[in-house]
């Protein structure tokens, strides 16, 4: 392939997908240093409801509690069920004791990206994560063939890759 060619698909690919390229290590980086973000909950409501919610009840629930919430989905985490997308407002349903409590929870600026990084932000973004995915791995490999074609620049190239690789796969099986 023509060089000026992948070099154009190569920065247009870099351009599109960097507001995620750019999230992912703030968000992803801030977690590893230990600021995860923080939530605040409040007390929506209690219920004695005894059997197992599903989506229908727990509609049926908010509605007669005449609370308007959206949902995407239920995910299972010990004694509680999340309602997803939880990177924003979301509700937290909490088996204690005999009854449920319902909580509506906001996450933080901070939180909200780690969801997001965590995948746990809408289907469509879910979707633009993956196709995301696939445009890293393009952008990385078009990089790397920029470069080869580069002559001049091979060697030193090779022997950076080589150590990245080498130092990554070292730290990964100590």
């Amino acid at each position: 392939m023509n060089y000026k060619i992948l070099l154009k698909i190569h920065l247009v690919l870099a351009a599109f997908f960097l507001s995620f390229l750019l999230v992912l290590p703030l968000s992803g980086g801030l977690y590893l240093l230990g600021e995860k973000g923080s939530t605040s909950e409040k007390l929506l409501f209690i219920t004695g409801e005894t059997k197992n919610l599903d989506r229908s009840s727990i509609e049926s629930l908010l509605q007669e509690n005449k609370i308007d919430h959206s949902f995407e989905y239920i995910k299972k985490k010990g004694n509680s069920l999340i309602l997803r997308p939880s990177h924003r407002e979301h509700i937290v349903i909490k088996k204690e004791g005999d009854n449920k409590n319902f909580y509506l929870v906001k996450p933080n600026f901070i939180k909200s990206l780690v969801e997001i990084h965590k995948g746990h932000g809408p289907r469509l973004l879910k979707s633009f994560q993956i196709a995301s995915a696939l445009g890293l791995l393009l952008i990385t490999i078009s990089g790397l063939i920029l470069l080869v074609k580069r002559k001049s620049l091979t060697k030193d190239i090779l022997i950076s890759f080589l150590s990245g690789a080498f130092i990554f796969i070292a730290l990964c099986f100590i």
